[in-house]
């Protein structure tokens, strides 16, 4: 698809006349013996209790923290161990495509281009840090966690300080003669209210398959041998589980997928395992493992992964979003009395108040995000009402509250309930979320479930645009074809489903986006002016110029969207040509 902008270029800019373009958590989770959410960090460091193999040796210290909540990367060599070679820059390109992704997912969900940002080099990529420990690897695959973090501030990181999340990767990953790979890790955590520091921690075994060339490689890993990891070829289902698949390509996505899912654990977000599947769903269920589908669309149709909707207005009042500087004081929250069941939803309680302004209440049992929703005020009492059933009371709920300057308050209860009615809980999925104007995309709400009923009797309606009407009439029919939006547009997509009861539940929204780049001039300089358009991950852009619309000159270098540290990008084009148009393909 082009899009062209034609605009008369002179040589004083003053006279430059600029155009407009005419244009379920029923999969094995990131670990599979546990939680891989460390909700509690320590209050401190306990850097005194790593056990040293070596006398003590000078170290680097990283440089004193930004000015503004920022991601920090350190890579840990143990005494016995040598860093990989393309690890540095794998990190880099990481760093880079996680920001971009994020952005991307912001954007989608009406929050603008907000994201993350990192600490830099002189060059403007992302710094990353090699320290040598004094530990040896197997002093750390003791306990990995505590052991690597304690490595870690041994070496001079300060972890848990505030405006500052750090990626920790210890290089301690062991390949055995049976193909097995020991010492991996895949943690994050954070206390996630105002300026609060987090810590993310993956294994090294992830570094070999960061880069592009590894999410794109379809070859089957049976057989292999990547030097990285270790001697021995590959072994099917023995060195990666099933659930990582088959090919390099599926690899490299799981792990691409988990560290960002990790870095969102450290920004203090929990998991939410609504609107989930395995190849296509939501980052903090299971689906981060699709994620190549987000850089690739072309190549990988049925994979995506997507932030929920609700994570993203949580995201979008982080610190690290904001780089706000407002107040750190945290709201005030109880639930004065019991929450209790009517008419096949739970209702739960709360009175919260907070002087700047009342945002968002979530909440959550054993780590798991299963309701929430928008708050506006300083105070008032409030009942959150979700569809849910649990085959006994409901032990380890939390109640969260956030304000509008990203500081949160947390409050635990237990709840016994009786069995029965339940409302039907809602599971939907677009396939290929992202892509062209006006292309088919399929809405499937087959794995939602009926807990008292059968599912087959369930009917769904349709809202379409996310304006709160449904737009489609009952059925049984729970998948069916509709048309994404022309231009470059998102439109949010729910679903209600009724039981044979007449008790009625209305999903989580799912977005889907159009891309169509908005094109604009402007001047540079004498005789130059500049291509600017705004740009997606799994998009890539030629840009040309043209003196009479028949012979076209392109700009030599091809532009991707996910390399991109913004939404926009910048072309320096000799203003001696009167047309531009830009070529745009998905990857």
């Amino acid at each position: 698809m082009i899009l062209r902008i034609a605009a008369v270029a002179f040589i004083s800019l003053a006279l430059l006349n600029v155009g407009r373009a005419q244009s379920l958590n029923s999969y094995p989770e990131t670990l599979v013996n546990g939680s891989d959410y460390i909700s509690s960090p320590p209050v401190s460091s306990p850097s005194n209790q790593l056990l040293l193999r070596a006398t003590p040796i000078p170290l680097p210290t990283p440089a004193p923290a930004p000015a503004y909540p920022a991601i920090r990367v350190a890579y840990i060599i143990p005494a016995n161990r040598t860093a990989q070679p393309n690890a540095v820059a794998s990190l880099k390109w990481l760093v880079v495509s996680m920001q971009s992704w994020m952005r991307d997912q912001m954007v989608q969900w009406g929050h603008g281009p907000m994201t993350f940002d990192f600490e830099k080099e002189s060059d403007g990529t992302p710094k990353i840090y090699t320290f040598n420990s004094v530990s040896s690897d197997a002093d750390i695959r003791a306990d990995i966690w505590t052991n690597g973090c304690n490595a870690a501030v041994s070496c001079g990181v300060p972890l848990w300080a505030e405006k500052q999340i750090w990626i920790l990767i210890p290089e301690v990953h062991v390949q055995s003669s049976d193909s097995t790979i020991s010492g991996g890790v895949a943690l994050g955590g954070s206390w996630g209210s105002g300026n609060d520091g987090g810590t993310a921690m993956v294994g090294s075994a992830f570094l070999p398959f960061l880069s592009e060339a590894a999410l794109i490689d379809n070859r089957a890993y049976n057989g292999l041998i990547i030097p990285e990891i270790g001697p021995y070829p590959f072994k099917s289902n023995i060195t990666f589980p099933w659930f990582e698949g088959s090919t390099i390509s599926a690899l490299s996505s799981t792990y691409i997928g988990a560290i960002i899912h990790e870095l969102t654990h450290a920004f203090g977000m929990p998991h939410d395992f609504r609107n989930d599947s395995l190849e296509n769903g939501v980052l903090m269920g299971n689906g981060f493992r699709a994620i190549r589908g987000c850089f690739y669309p072309k190549s990988y149709s049925t994979n995506y992964t997507s932030l929920s909707r609700s994570q993203a207005d949580a995201l979008s009042l982080s610190r690290y979003f904001t780089k706000s500087t407002a107040e750190t004081t945290k709201p005030i929250v109880s639930n004065p009395q019991n929450p209790w069941r009517a008419n096949g939803f739970l209702h739960f309680p709360f009175t919260a108040s907070d002087t700047s302004g009342l945002a968002m209440a979530y909440l959550q049992r054993g780590g798991n995000t299963v309701g929430d929703m928008k708050l506006s005020g300083t105070s008032g009492n409030f009942v959150m009402t979700i569809p849910d059933k649990y085959d006994s009371s409901w032990t380890g709920i939390s109640l969260l509250i956030c304000d509008v300057n990203g500081n949160r308050s947390e409050i635990t209860t237990t709840y016994g309930f009786d069995t029965s009615p339940y409302a039907p809980i809602s599971h939907i999925k677009v396939t290929k979320p992202t892509g062209l104007p006006n292309r088919s995309v399929q809405l499937d709400a087959s794995l939602s479930l009926d807990p008292d009923g059968t599912p087959s009797t369930m009917k769904i309606e349709w809202d379409l645009n996310g304006d709160g009407v449904f737009d489609t009439a009952p059925t049984t029919n729970m998948v069916i074809l509709t048309t994404a939006p022309n231009g470059n547009s998102v439109v949010k997509v729910t679903a209600r489903l009724t039981d044979a009861s007449g008790l009625s539940s209305v999903s989580q929204p799912i977005s889907i986006t159009s891309h169509f780049p908005n094109l604009t001039l402007l001047p540079i300089d004498s005789g130059r002016v500049s291509l600017q358009f705004n740009s997606r991950v799994g998009f890539s852009y030629v840009s040309e110029t043209s003196a009479n619309l028949v012979t076209w000159m392109p700009n030599p270098t091809p532009y991707s969207g996910n390399a991109l540290l913004s939404d926009v990008g910048p072309f320096i084009i000799n203003g001696n040509r009167s047309f531009y148009r830009v070529t745009f393909f998905e990857k």
